[in-house]
C-alpha cells in the first residue's frame, strides 16, 4: 500500500513540475511577443487629404496596414493623429497636409 502512494506522489510532483515549466514558458512567450511589438519604431509620413477623406477613414487605413495599430481602437488613432498635427477639432479639408503613422 505504501508503494502505491509513493508512486502516486511522484506522478503528482512530476505533473506539478511540468505544469510549472509550461506556465513559465507561456509567460515568457507572451512577455517577449508584446515587448517585440512595443519596441517597433513607429515611422510617420506626410499625407495630403483627398476628396472624401475623414479622420476616421484615414485612421482605419492606419489600423489595417500598420502592425503597431492593429489592436488599437480607431478613436485612439484619431486622437494620436490630432495630437501629431496640433489639431483641436476634427475638421479636415482637401489639400490639408497631415502627419500620420506610416501605412
Amino acid at each position: 500500500m505504501n508503494i502505491c502512494r509513493k508512486g502516486n506522489n511522484r506522478i503528482v510532483r512530476r505533473n506539478i513540475t511540468i505544469m510549472t515549466i509550461i506556465t513559465i514558458m507561456a509567460c515568457l512567450l507572451v512577455f517577449n511577443s508584446s515587448t517585440a511589438i512595443s519596441n517597433t519604431e513607429i515611422k510617420y509620413i506626410d499625407y495630403t487629404v483627398c476628396h472624401g477623406d475623414t479622420l476616421w477613414s484615414i485612421a482605419k487605413i492606419v489600423k489595417e496596414n500598420n502592425i503597431n495599430y492593429k489592436n488599437k481602437d480607431i478613436r485612439e488613432i484619431i486622437y494620436e493623429i490630432k495630437e501629431l498635427n496640433n489639431m483641436e477639432i476634427s475638421n479636415i479639408y482637401i489639400g490639408n497636409k497631415l502627419t500620420i503613422p506610416e501605412t
